[in-house]
């Protein structure tokens, strides 16, 4: 009879301690999956600083502002200045035309005809006569792609980058400027 409780005793201690485990390992998992979580950040809207003209067009067009001459937008860190825009408010959106020029954290300035900007992605596509110019490089292109996140430009249809020292031809590159990275694919001189 001894035996029996003393097995009993025995099995009872294990599946506490088998039980304690568990438990420790569902709060450490727990804890590891909080830490992955990072807060979403907030999105903020695109907002209109200047504008020599504003019209609206609440039949056709009833989320759209069409802004014209002297326009001034300003989306977090970045401002945005070009010749005529329409912003659409559903989407948090603008489409600039004409003699855009950005400039984001005072160190970059992007210009080029056209822009589509998405205000919610902080996704810039910017077309013809395209320059991004930073302290250290001047891209010329026709056609970029600008992550305003991680502030890392895309150009896929030929591209120029110039440095004090260099001049780089390339069908396709990449240029991170947190790190003043280029990565470049099918150079041509």
């Amino acid at each position: 009879m001894q035996k029996k409780n003393t097995r009993n005793n025995f099995l009872n201690r294990h599946r506490f301690l088998l039980t304690g485990l568990l438990c420790l390992f569902g709060i450490c998992l727990l804890s590891a999956q909080d830490k992955q979580k990072q807060p979403e950040k907030k999105k903020t809207r695109v907002d209109l600083l200047h504008a020599e003209e504003a019209q609206a067009d609440k039949i056709l067009l009833p989320d759209v502002q069409i802004l014209i001459r002297s326009v001034k937008l300003r989306h977090d860190s970045m401002y945005m200045y070009c010749d005529s825009a329409l912003i659409y408010e559903k989407t948090n959106s603008v489409e600039a035309f004409g003699n855009v020029h950005v400039i984001q954290n005072d160190t970059l300035n992007l210009w080029g005809d056209f822009m589509l900007y998405n205000g919610n992605t902080e996704f810039a596509k910017v077309r013809d006569n395209v320059i991004m110019k930073d302290p250290k490089i001047t891209l010329t292109t026709d056609f970029l792609d600008y992550d305003a996140a991680n502030r890392v430009g895309y150009y896929f249809n030929k591209g120029t980058i110039k440095d004090s020292i260099n001049t780089l031809i390339s069908d396709i590159g990449y240029y991170y400027l947190p790190i003043n990275e280029m990565f470049f694919k099918d150079s041509v001189k």
